[in-house]
């Protein structure tokens, strides 16, 4: 799969893999989808197409294929890139602690159907997008937004809460 071909509009990394994810290409796959955050909602991340070096995300969602196989539609390294290269890439070990990473693995199917969305999240007090949104309609937007149960750090709510190194032994080929 080409990253050209697939739809993408800059910092809306959930509906990027949201979309990603219902191509069909991906069907007989295996797929995860990660939010990466923490209780801060403050992770530092290398090889984004935002910034130079490095930039400080919220959070960030990628999906993971066949447990192997990184799809980041934000990185500049490979699409898809190997579990270990994006790791050691996107997540350096110079890098300081002060707001470790977690990773919320969930079952790309059960996202795909529960997860939805308004967009309220991106914009500002006055009423304004942040950044502006996709030229797709939101997802289930009627629903509202439960998009802070992803992002939520603290609690297994819609996936599992591991650490990298837990990450790790999940794309290694342990439990979850």
């Amino acid at each position: 799969m080409n990253r050209d071909d697939c739809l993408y509009t800059p910092y809306y990394c959930e509906e990027n893999i949201y979309k990603l994810y219902s191509r069909p290409e991906m069907i007989g796959h295996e797929c995860d989808v990660v939010f990466v955050s923490n209780a801060e909602r403050r992770v530092l991340m290398f090889g984004q197409q935002r910034r130079y070096r490095w930039v400080e995300w919220d959070y960030h969602v990628i999906l993971l294929v066949d447990r192997c196989e990184v799809y980041d539609l934000d990185t500049v390294f490979g699409f898809p890139e190997g579990f270990a290269n994006y790791k050691r890439l996107s997540f350096p070990s110079e890098l300081p602690e002060t707001f470790p990473a977690k990773a919320k693995l969930i079952a790309a199917s059960h996202f795909l159907d529960c997860f939805f969305s308004d967009r309220r999240h991106m914009v500002d007090q006055s009423g304004e997008y942040r950044a502006p949104p996709p030229p797709w309609p939101a997802i289930r937007p009627e629903m509202g937004s439960n998009i802070d149960e992803f992002i939520d750090m603290e609690n297994d709510a819609h996936g599992r809460v591991l650490s990298f190194e837990q990450l790790v032994d999940y794309v290694s080929g342990g439990p979850a």
